[in-house]
């Protein structure tokens, strides 16, 4: 749950600039087809940005708390430079957080969800009890009793009254909605407040959507060549009422001034629209926000014994000290180098007991041992598990890699240390 509630609030955050820039930069221009498009797509790529994960080699400072974040929340061992498998994991205390805020999410939606479908509800009763009458343009419901115009989908509603007195210029508003196909717009911005409803920013881009279809609908009334000022009046004398479909579009829409204005604004110039790359950068922003640092791991240097050739750094593999006890194995191996010689080779190998299987699999597919040919492994105190030893040596058996297993070198056959052989005789020069 926890991947999915830091989701939403990246994407959250990502609707919420979004918003604030659309509301300064374009909200005030005439530009409606074009200003739908932006809150369409935009909606759709601030949801798709916290899926956008690129990886730098240093933290910027929009993404290390970002980072930060993420690790509290979603416990990654591998933040810390650890091995994925050496990570202990990690014992919650207390009541699960997660759990009880994504209650608190899934309450929220199933309410959301539950008005949605009582708008749906409300406009299917509508349909069943009114007139209809059906034409190329959509079909006509007339209701018998007062109601403000609307529409959805295929259908608009009216009153008996507004069919008699006002057809023209209410049904040629209304068919501007059905043309332009506004109602697949509200039902994906519904889509997006029912993932977002507890982030205002998504409610006031759906209104923000709302606005630009009424001012689409009212310059397509304009261009039928309607009479302007008698079609601002039949606003104002509609503008009552309330509206109780959350998907439909209603003639008497709420911002009834600014509709008007925006009927009586001066059109906007067309380079106005390359205020849109100013959005540019704010994306960009987002990526580097979301952008994760590249992690490596950094083994420490393999131990040496005095019995076996010193391997150089980049052969020595060990893994962190942890509460388990660790062993020591040298991976001594004969190989055909490129003029056709045989060269002595080897791997030191340091770690837990389960960690040389696993590593001795990686180096194979890695290639380390392509061209050996015979391999032998020398443990360096009887204590390394004989069990362990012959997974390793089964290991190459399966590549057709002659293996052996060494004893211990400095100690006996029963497993106890030798003393140090003497120092050599000092000879005396006449």
């Amino acid at each position: 749950m926890e991947p999915f509630l830091l989701y939403l609030l990246k994407s959250g955050s990502c609707l919420a600039v979004f918003y604030i820039c659309f509301k300064l930069l374009l909200s005030g221009d005439t530009f409606f087809r074009f200003n739908r498009w932006i809150l369409l797509v935009g909606t759709a790529v601030c949801l798709a940005l916290p899926f956008c994960r690129i990886s730098t080699t240093q933290p910027s400072p929009l993404s290390a708390p970002v980072n930060r974040l993420e690790t509290l929340w979603l416990d990654e061992p591998a933040e810390s430079g650890l091995p994925a498998s050496e990570a202990e994991p990690v014992e919650t205390q207390g009541w699960d957080w997660s759990v009880v805020v994504g209650g608190l999410y899934l309450t929220g939606c199933c309410v959301s969800l539950l008005l949605t479908l009582l708008s749906f509800y409300r406009m299917k009763r509508l349909a069943k009890g009114g007139r209809r009458i059906r034409s190329a343009h959509g079909t006509l419901v007339i209701l018998p009793y007062a109601i403000a115009p609307f529409s959805w989908g295929r259908s608009i509603f009216l009153s008996e009254e507004d069919y008699r007195e006002h057809p023209d210029e209410i049904l040629a508003h209304e068919r501007e909605h059905l043309r332009c196909h506004h109602s697949a717009d509200l039902l994906y911005m519904e889509a997006v407040c029912l993932l977002q409803w507890f982030n205002p920013a998504a409610w006031l881009l759906k209104r923000e959507l709302r606005d630009v279809h009424e001012y689409e609908a009212d310059e397509g009334v304009l261009n039928q060549g309607i009479d302007a000022t008698q079609y601002q009046l039949l606003l104002v004398k509609k503008a009552v009422g309330s509206r109780l479909y959350s998907l439909a579009n209603s003639f008497n829409h709420s911002k009834l001034k600014k509709r008007i204005t925006m009927m009586l604004k001066r059109r906007s110039n067309k380079w106005g629209r390359l205020k849109l790359a100013l959005l540019i950068p704010v994306g960009l922003a987002a990526l580097s926000a979301f952008a994760r640092p590249e992690t490596k791991v950094v083994s420490p240097p393999a131990e040496t014994t005095n019995w076996v050739p010193t391997p150089s750094s980049d052969k020595g593999t060990a893994l962190p000290q942890d509460d388990k006890e660790r062993y020591t194995i040298y991976l001594s191996f004969t190989k055909t180098g490129d003029d056709g010689r045989e060269k002595l080779d080897g791997v030191n190998l340091t770690g837990v007991e389960d960690f040389f299987v696993n590593m001795v699999k990686k180096q194979l597919a890695e290639g380390r041992f392509a061209k050996a040919t015979k391999v032998i492994i020398c443990p360096n105190t009887p204590q390394v598990p004989q069990e362990m030893m012959q997974q390793v040596k089964a290991l190459f058996d399966a590549e057709n890699i002659p293996c052996e297993i060494a004893t211990a070198q400095g100690y006996d056959k029963d497993g106890n240390k030798l003393p140090p052989p003497p120092p050599p005789p000092i000879v005396k020069k006449d």
